[in-house]
Order: structure tokens, then sequence, then C-alpha cells
């Protein structure tokens, strides 16, 4: 059970996938500390806490309740905030998702883009994995958020 209190690499077993509960929840709490900030002052910041990952690589991995890449995912949280402002209404949800999800898929299919593993705080090819991943989970996201809104709403 300690095991899963230091998270990070250390986790394995059935205890494997806890890194991330811990690692999401800090980083939850620094994205809304941060969010006090002008979107100017915050990029900075979290752009500096990525590139620290890049740096230091799996070195601040381990340290407990997986602080060493909570860091890292604060530019995919701020994607993601980006991701609830309106779209262009000129393409739907699905073709625009369709875009993004081959836009990012392209690097890793031609071998450009290396692998990310973020809970060895391995972020891959600087800057272009970490966009790739980006751009694949927005791809998705907008991809399913156009099939379920087409879908008939169950009569309760």
């Amino acid at each position: 059970m300690i095991w899963s209190i230091l998270g990070g690499p250390i986790n394995g077993g059935a205890f494997g996938a806890y890194w991330f509960m811990p690692a999401l929840f800090f980083s939850a709490i620094m994205f809304r500390t941060l969010e006090r900030l002008p979107f100017t002052l915050r990029l900075p910041v979290i752009a500096g806490a990525t590139t620290a990952t890049y740096l230091y690589g799996p070195s601040p991995a381990p340290l407990p309740m997986s602080l060493g890449v909570a860091g890292s995912a604060l530019i995919v949280m701020v994607a993601g905030h980006g991701l609830q402002r309106p779209r262009p209404t000129n393409v739907g949800p699905i073709r625009f998702g369709a875009i993004l999800l081959v836009t990012g898929a392209a690097p890793i299919l031609a071998g450009v883009s290396a692998r990310l593993d973020r809970k060895h705080g391995d972020l891959g090819t600087p800057v272009l994995s970490v966009a790739s991943a980006i751009l694949i989970s927005s791809g998705l996201i907008l991809i399913f958020e156009g099939i379920f809104t087409r879908l008939p709403v169950p009569a309760n």
C-alpha cells in the first residue's frame, strides 16, 4: 500500500495506474491557482513547467504523489480549457475533430514523433510529442461530441 502513496514510476502491479490520480489532483490545484493570473502570464509558467520536465526527464518523476509529473500535465489542461471556447461554425465537430486527429497522428505514423510516457517523465520529442497528444485527444473529443449530439435521447 505504501507504493501507491509514493506514486510515479515506483507504482507497479495492482496499483500501477494509481500514479495518475494524484498527478491529476495536483495538476488541477496548480491549474486553478494559475487561473487567477492573466493568460499572458499563465502560459509562460506552464510552458516553463513543461520545459523543466523535458530538461530533467525522469529525475522528478519518482517524487511522492506523482508531483514530478503534475507540472507537465498543465499544458494539456490549458489545451482542454481552450477546447471549451467557441469553435468554428463552418466546420462541424466531427470534420474538425478528424482534421485534428489526422494532423496529430501524422508525425507518429511518419516516425518523427517519439512516444510519450508521462508516468516516467518522458515527454518524447520536444514540442512535437506533446502537440501530437493534444491534437489526437482534442480530435477524439470533438468527434465523439459530434456523434453523441446526434444520438436519440432515451425517454424517461
